[in-house]
């Protein structure tokens, strides 16, 4: 085909390749060594992210997608929306609920526990896709770069090569500080989890109707995401509104863990 991909873009994905490592790092460190943090919550966090998200979640979305009532989901954005909305929230939240009511039983008493938990569940969650996606697009630049494409469609059908044609297109021509936007999306998703999680702790600990709000919370953030973002096709849009409503799960749940910190003095 020709294509290439500059030598910016493939700076700019190296730079994001980069943050889905420091992101969880960073994070670990400042909870560890400043605030005191165990290890432990961050490590479950990872874990239970990858079982119930990355696992489970996939399951269930196979199951219902490749159904017959798929093609009704898929088609239409609004359902589209809310079908992911509440898969991610009833998943994710599911997962937080079960580490901290069993998993993390023994660390009840300190309530930073669900910080560092959030931090792991969060931080993996930007290893998996920031850092697997600028893998492959780095992959693929440089398969592109150095004349290498054509092993890339040795063998596959005509529907599969359109296919294959159009990313090696949407890495060409994306302008390269595009490819830095996953890095503000994953922070904004950081800021989110960490306020989730609060919100699931204290569900554990003293008020059970907590749990549910953070299932819609979390629902609410994918569909309003998934929604803008088809109608309006504009990332620029689409990362504020994602840091607004991370910002707002961000406040309520500070309020929350100010309320339940003067309810135990």
């Amino acid at each position: 085909m020709g294509l290439t991909v500059p030598v910016s873009c493939v700076i700019m994905m190296g730079l994001s390749l980069l943050a889905a490592v420091l992101i969880p790092l960073v994070l670990f460190l400042i909870l560890w060594k400043k605030y005191g943090c165990r290890p432990m919550p961050f490590v479950v966090g990872m874990v239970i992210m990858f079982v119930f998200a990355f696992t489970l979640e996939q399951v269930f979305h196979m199951a219902v997608l490749y159904s017959s009532i798929g093609p009704a989901i898929t088609g239409n954005i609004w359902l589209y929306g809310l079908y992911g909305g509440l898969a991610a929230g009833v998943f994710e939240e599911t997962g937080r609920f079960v580490a901290f009511k069993w998993i993390l039983k023994k660390y009840r008493a300190d309530d930073r526990t669900a910080l560092m938990y959030g931090a792991g569940h969060g931080g993996f969650e930007a290893m998996y896709i920031l850092g697997l996606g600028m893998i492959s697009n780095l992959s693929l630049a440089i398969l592109m770069n150095t004349g290498g494409t054509e092993i890339l469609f040795a063998g596959l059908p005509a529907t599969e090569t359109a296919t294959v044609q159009a990313t090696l297109i949407t890495l060409a021509e994306t302008p390269a500080p595009l490819y830095l936007v996953g890095i503000v999306e994953r922070l904004a998703a950081v800021v989110a989890h960490l306020s989730l999680s609060v919100f699931v702790w204290f569900a554990v600990k003293r008020n059970f109707l907590l749990f549910p709000i953070a299932i819609l919370m979390h629902a609410f953030l994918d569909f309003s995401v998934v929604v803008v973002n088809s109608l309006l096709a504009n990332t620029l849009v689409t990362e504020l509104l994602c840091w607004v409503i991370a910002l707002v799960f961000a406040f309520s749940a500070y309020k929350l863990w100010k309320k339940e910190k003067e309810k135990s003095l």
